[in-house]
């Protein structure tokens, strides 16, 4: 019999105070363990700020973190909002085009307080050739390229440009949502014509920026990482005044665009971790979670700090099936094998063993 995984108090608590329940804690629950968890799911601020009045319900002690943590926050998404105000500036005086993606977007437009939803860096979309001159007039005025360079795979198919580091905040310019070489997609060619303007901002319409999200959520939970907050973002999301004002069937969007798996998917885990019901979502899709399912979902949220090769090499098959041509397989590999500078002929066959190993545990796990 396999091992059944639960919450644990802590965790239930902070889930049942981030669907607004204003539950009194007992007084041996773990305030650490808690502020730990809501710290790496990206919770902390979200919790201050809709439990700062509510006295009777948070101990001293745990207010001061996650007041600590909001202000912290508010720092960090106050230098990107400021790098994104000069970014959308001189995109906007060289007429490029350009939409803004994930926390960009739902942090200012979606969250009860931009400073509620932490961010790591500026996600925008630039569809065309438009984007290479993006990249060439960040470079320009003062951007520097991150890290390593794209792969050689990622050069035709890849989803963004190498990311570039602006007045302190990293960039991300997307030319598409997805690697183009992965199952699921949303295509340019469907976007492009469906844009529509939100508060002087050109966005996705939201219920195809709903299942943008859940596509990402479930692509990056297939690299092995997670955090509650995308969940939380969805939830949030349905309830905006954007949102609203769609009237478009989920349904139809998700067989038109062949995404219903992993849409559903996210929707059902979203709506185990908030007790909530997405109102626009068809009898007919929907389901519950099994016991089963339940266990590894929270095995995997409690194991998601490592890199978990069950998930992330999934993807890595996945491209290397679908890129087309022989040569460019080949490539695909090489650029895999090589990355992270492994040149020599020791530092590759090395490579070449962890690639096997981590594949075959891979393989492993899909078969049991």
């Amino acid at each position: 019999m396999t091992e059944q995984y639960r919450f644990t108090y802590e965790e239930s608590l902070l889930l049942t105070w981030v669907k607004g329940e204003e539950t009194i804690p007992n007084r041996k629950f773990d305030i650490p363990k808690l502020h730990r968890f809501a710290q790496k799911n990206g919770l902390a601020p979200y919790l201050f700020f809709i439990t700062k009045d509510l006295k009777e319900v948070l101990p001293k002690e745990l207010k001061a973190l996650l007041k600590k943590d909001f202000f912290n926050t508010l720092v960090r998404n106050t230098l990107i909002q400021n790098t994104w105000k000069k970014v959308r500036t001189l995109l906007s005086e060289h007429q490029i085009h350009y939409v803004p993606l994930k926390g960009l977007f739902i942090a200012q437009y979606i969250y009860p307080d931009f400073n509620t939803r932490p961010m790591s860096n500026l996600d925008i979309l630039i569809m065309g050739e438009k984007a290479t001159q993006a990249f060439d007039l960040l470079l320009k005025n003062g951007a520097q390229v991150s890290g390593e360079g794209a792969a050689a795979h990622d050069l035709k198919t890849g989803h963004h440009l190498p990311p570039l580091l602006f007045q302190g905040v990293l960039i991300e310019l997307h030319t598409s949502l997805f690697p183009l070489d992965m199952n699921h997609q949303i295509p340019n060619s469907f976007i492009e014509p469906r844009l529509i303007q939100y508060d002087q901002v050109s966005t996705l319409p939201p219920m195809l920026n709903f299942c943008y999200l859940c596509l990402h959520a479930y692509s990056t939970m297939r690299r092995g990482g997670i955090r509650l907050s995308w969940f939380l973002d969805l939830v949030l999301l349905s309830r905006s005044d954007y949102f609203q004002k769609d009237e478009t069937s989920l349904s139809a969007l998700l067989q038109q665009l062949k995404i219903e798996k992993p849409v559903m998917d996210i929707i059902h885990r979203a709506e185990f971790l908030f007790d909530y019901r997405f109102p626009f979502v068809p009898a007919e899709l929907r389901s519950t979670m099994s016991p089963d399912e339940i266990s590894d979902f929270i095995h995997f949220i409690h194991s998601s700090g490592q890199q978990d090769t069950r998930y992330s090499y999934a993807i890595a098959f996945e491209r290397l099936k679908n890129t087309k041509g022989f040569i460019n397989k080949i490539r695909f590999i090489k650029s895999v094998i090589m990355r992270g500078g492994h040149t020599d002929l020791a530092s590759i066959m090395r490579r070449l063993g962890t690639l096997s190993i981590r594949s075959l545990k891979m393989l492993f796990f899909r078969s049991k």
